[in-house]
């Protein structure tokens, strides 16, 4: 299908204008029909032509699409390599131009893969207009499904392209529907992969996710060797202020471990700010006996969630959990208790099994406290039976 056909003929249903209205005294109403099911390919100047009618410019200067068609290719080389978005960034003024352009499909997929402001729909009912390229990248959107759709469209775009960058998007698919056994197999695979490619970027994204997962298996060892060699690969490059995520997960996991010195250690190297670098940090003066401190990470952390929209009752309740921490004996509160509860129910359903092993402990060690024995046993056994269904679920 041709994306004009198809730009021209959503425009024209938007205006609420019938085919007839639009094409008097340019083509017959037969052909305007080809047009925007995409049966012929159409006169440059009849396009045009018919765009006016409905208020609209498209852009047939060749100038302006060859500039366009080369930075078009650049942009997904950048993406495809995580490269700065240069070509992107110089595209964007000209959103109007290309938006009625030969290139408007790339346009709205390469802002889709740039989480600008593109529903899903949209890029949805463009589907059938890509091309195997288009449609593969298309299947790389951010947030456009989630489960085994996901997978799905992971696979194929995969088959399509062959790069590590799509194979490292098949193993985040995975991650999210918790397969890790299958996640484990795809990052050994795409760091290979990225080897051959030379995509510097991907050889240590597939580390980092390894990282994570050893981390969701409270396999730390492991974990941190896949950690440093990412950050090997790129503490000396533009993708350094990058690795605050990796910071973050390592502080988080040595505070986990009541490794505290080396939990500030890279907590402090996060350069960015968020609720859960603020969450951490509280714990960790509370957790050291630096009340005073962690009361000023609460009330950063008060400020962030004053700003989240009431469904995010995960941080809320994190929020709470770390106010619980301050008071003395929390441990035996039967409110810090069903606090725990709900926090660990919710974080089940999200599949956020990180979270679930950093609460972990905490939640046995209050069953206990609380001579809820046979609870903790519960909660170690069902902990156990998680772990073995992310590993060995096919």
């Amino acid at each position: 299908m041709n994306i004009a056909g198809m730009l021209l003929r959503i425009e024209r249903l938007k205006q609420g204008k019938g085919q007839k209205e639009i094409c008097q005294g340019i083509c017959v109403v037969s052909y305007l029909s080809k047009i925007e099911r995409g049966k012929v390919d159409p006169d440059p100047e009849i396009l045009r032509r018919l765009f006016q009618e409905l208020g609209i410019d498209y852009c047939c200067d060749r100038d302006f699409l060859a500039w366009a068609e080369n930075l078009i290719k650049k942009a997904y080389y950048q993406l495809d390599y995580s490269l700065d978005r240069a070509a992107f960034r110089e595209l964007t003024p000209e959103d109007k131009k290309l938006s009625y352009s030969p290139f408007a499909l790339d346009w709205i997929i390469l802002k889709g893969l740039e989480r600008d402001e593109i529903p899903i729909e949209v890029l949805d009912e463009c589907a059938d207009a890509m091309d195997p390229q288009q449609l593969a990248w298309y299947y790389m959107v951010p947030d456009a499904c989630r489960g085994q759709e996901n997978i799905r469209r992971a696979k194929r775009a995969y088959e399509i392209l062959g790069s590590s960058t799509s194979l490292l998007h098949l193993a985040l698919a995975y991650w999210e529907a918790s397969e890790y056994l299958k996640v484990q197999e795809l990052c050994e695979q795409a760091a290979d992969l990225a080897v051959r490619e030379g995509n510097t970027y991907n050889i240590a994204d597939s580390f980092f996710m390894a990282g994570n997962l050893y981390a969701c298996l409270k396999l730390d060892e492991l974990m941190f060797s896949n950690y440093e060699r990412g950050i090997r690969l790129l503490q000396n490059t533009f993708w350094a202020e990058e690795l605050d995520g990796v910071y973050y997960n390592m502080g988080a996991t040595f505070l986990e471990m009541n490794r505290f010195d080396e939990a500030r250690k890279y907590l402090d190297m996060v350069q960015g700010k968020h609720f859960l670098l603020d969450q951490k940090k509280c714990l960790l003066e509370i957790r050291t006996g630096n009340h005073e401190k962690a009361m000023q990470y609460l009330e950063e952390m008060e400020k962030e969630a004053a700003k989240l929209p009431p469904d995010h009752e995960i941080q809320l309740l994190m929020l709470e959990e770390a106010r619980m921490e301050l008071k003395k004996d929390f441990l035996s509160d039967r409110a810090y208790l069903n606090l725990l509860d709900r926090l660990m129910q919710l974080l089940e359903q999200e599949l956020h099994f990180g979270y679930m092993n950093f609460y972990h402990d905490q939640y046995k060690e209050a069953c206990c406290r609380q001579r809820m024995y046979r609870k903790a046993m519960e909660i170690e056994t069902k902990f156990s039976s998680i772990t073995s269904k992310m590993l060995f679920k096919r």
